[in-house]
């Protein structure tokens, strides 16, 4: 097996936790842990809550780029249009930026809550947001991780879905921004795995690492990657749909 020192999980919620107390108490591995395990690798960097692709890449993957430090395997979870940019308040979300209790978080950004929330009441257009995240991966795709010294796997939070729905995440409900060309990309979005036996309420509070609980889920995960990885091609996409479909359908 090929020696890797370095693993770095770049996106949202989706990718931001080793373990937490959910993880620990129902004595469950991450799929993050059991890549940590399998590769006797340190993780460098992992997910931001909340966040959307500018934090990705302005926040937590230029910054190793820009040290010299990019990771021996990068893996990103591509978070949803429509998310805004802060370099100091990271989750800006029209979820988290129209609830009241997210602008009492720190009082010195008081004012950068209040300008989310006038912003995704007063301007937010889903369309031109749409065409901004499709430029922006497109960008991301040809200009930045076309010249990355490392493997790359693409996993998705959501993809497109219809409307924010449960039935809409249903693997084969969904469809895609875009297609890499650099990288490994995973099909079906998490989402979809996340909410086999769930209500979408369910994310509103969400206690589960990552979003995926329990061994079933988070084994595949970590199988999805490690088969990238060992598979690595530029260009590959690798389509578990049918895989998770049958979750929903037991």
């Amino acid at each position: 097996m090929q020696k890797y020192n370095t693993i770095g999980f770049f996106g949202d919620s989706f990718c931001a936790e080793i373990e937490n107390h959910h993880s620990l108490w129902f004595r469950y591995d991450t799929y993050i842990k059991k890549l940590k395990k399998h590769y006797s690798c340190d993780i460098v960097n992992l997910g931001y809550g909340g966040s959307g692709i500018w934090d990705c890449y302005l926040t937590q993957l230029k910054p190793l780029i820009d040290q010299n430090k990019v990771p021996d395997i990068s893996v990103f979870v591509w978070s949803l249009p429509g998310r805004l940019y802060h370099k100091k308040v990271r989750r800006l979300n029209s979820a988290d930026a129209i609830n009241p209790k997210f602008h009492t978080f720190n009082p010195l950004y008081w004012k950068v809550w209040k300008a989310a929330q006038l912003y995704y009441n007063e301007l937010f257009n889903w369309e031109k947001e749409e065409l901004e995240y499709i430029s922006a991966l497109r960008y991301f795709d040809d200009e930045i991780l076309s010249k990355l010294p490392t493997k790359i796997i693409h996993l998705w939070t959501a993809g497109k879905t219809s409307d924010w729905s449960t039935d809409s995440t249903k693997p084969n409900n969904v469809t895609y921004h875009h297609t890499w060309k650099h990288g490994v990309e995973i099909r079906p979005p998490l989402l979809s795995l996340s909410l086999t036996d769930h209500d979408i309420k369910i994310l509103q509070t969400d206690q589960r690492a990552n979003h995926l609980d329990g061994e079933i889920k988070n084994t595949l995960v970590f199988n999805w990657i490690k088969h990238s990885i060992e598979n690595y091609q530029n260009g590959l996409c690798l389509d578990f749909t049918d895989k998770v479909e049958t979750f929903w359908n037991q």
